[in-house]
């Protein structure tokens, strides 16, 4: 087993992700599909921070759409409030994993659009589309250099769903 070397920007946002307490995001949206285990949360972070190769990219973009949401049938857990906004700050510093991370980013404010407000674990009222929408907002100017710069095949297609995405949702 090979050892993953990260960036210390990494790291340091990995450590941020590691000090939440993700059971308390165990809110379900009405008439909802739930079945969150905030145990996966981590875990799905440190795939995505540690992918070395597409395949181990494409793993870690599942594991965290289904830590975060549930994947197979594009439902949205609160958690997508909290968990969206460190994922958009972790893509700009990945290498092989941008363009799947920046996909997940997409698919949760896609999965998220229209959601009802929620009351968080902070006591704070959430408008979980609203929340996904930022972080897909502040991935556009990333999405649009990917573009400029031809970045390659995969970074271009997630640039492009990126961009597709924040007009569709307007």
């Amino acid at each position: 087993m090979s050892v993953v070397i990260i960036d210390s920007k990494v790291a340091a946002l990995l450590e941020e992700v590691r000090g939440i307490d993700w059971s308390v995001w165990s809110i379900s949206l009405p008439n909802r599909l739930f079945v969150y285990e905030p145990d996966r949360v981590l875990p799905a972070f440190h795939s995505l921070a540690e992918a070395r190769t597409e395949r181990e990219a494409s793993d870690a973009y599942s594991a965290l759409l289904s830590a975060i949401g549930h994947n197979h049938s594009g439902t949205p857990y609160t958690v997508m409030s909290a968990a969206t906004p460190l994922l958009a700050r972790l893509v700009p510093l990945l290498t092989v994993s941008a363009a799947a991370g920046m996909d997940a980013v997409t698919d949760c404010a896609l999965w998220s659009a229209g959601e009802p407000p929620f009351t968080g674990p902070d006591g704070q009222v959430h408008d979980l589309g609203q929340d996904t929408r930022r972080a897909l907002q502040s991935l556009e100017p990333l999405a649009r250099r990917w573009l400029e710069q031809a970045s390659g095949a995969r970074q271009t297609e997630a640039a492009a769903g990126l961009l597709e995405a924040l007009a569709e949702l307007g």
